[in-house]
């Protein structure tokens, strides 16, 4: 009953009513929403794909504060499937901070892979470019989850990106990854 629960909340952000945004909120807001249910309503939310969507779940952050790590992840595996440029700061600033453990950016990167809007924009390619080719705390391995989130796009902001990666990743491998795609994808 609580998975359907769960989808219920998340199939109400494909919605385009005041009145189911509102019935998310109240969910991100309560906190004594059960973990499965709070998951949902915020995949909901972020299904809106729209800024105040955004502010939603960064307020839902703020509510559910007090609670276990369970239900700040959930809230913040959403911000991956919303399909607005904008969500690329939220994105950054969740890569940067202190949330950032191999869960977390594993779970944004394959809700980003799925994310057709968001990875074939500039926005999306340059945040993968740079997460690859900047320095951070990540390995090899997690950088090229990030490029191969790329690997079925054949946009030309994608290809601009690729570019970049095959030139300035820090290692042989990730380079390499980079420009079998461009092969693939733009013949070299």
């Amino acid at each position: 009953l609580a998975f359907v629960q769960s989808r219920y909340w998340a199939l109400l952000g494909k919605s385009t009513h005041a009145q189911a945004r509102q019935k998310i909120y109240a969910i991100l807001k309560d906190k004594n929403s059960p973990l499965d249910i709070l998951g949902g309503a915020a995949w909901g939310m972020a299904g809106f794909s729209d800024p105040e969507a955004m502010e939603s779940l960064k307020s839902a952050l703020s509510w559910q504060s007090g609670r276990s790590y369970a239900f700040r992840r959930s809230i913040l595996l959403a911000f991956g499937s919303i399909s607005h440029q904008n969500v690329i700061t939220e994105l950054s600033t969740i890569f940067k901070g202190p949330d950032a453990n191999n869960e977390i950016i594993g779970g944004l990167l394959r809700r980003f892979g799925n994310n057709e809007i968001l990875k074939n924009s500039t926005a999306g390619a340059n945040f993968i470019s740079d997460f690859v080719t900047q320095p951070n705390t990540f390995n090899d391995q997690m950088k090229a989850r990030a490029i191969s989130t790329l690997e079925e796009s054949k946009s030309i902001e994608v290809q601009n990106a690729l570019k970049i990666i095959a030139e300035q990743a820090s290692t042989e491998r990730l380079r390499s990854l980079a420009q079998k795609i461009l092969e693939k994808n733009f013949n070299g």
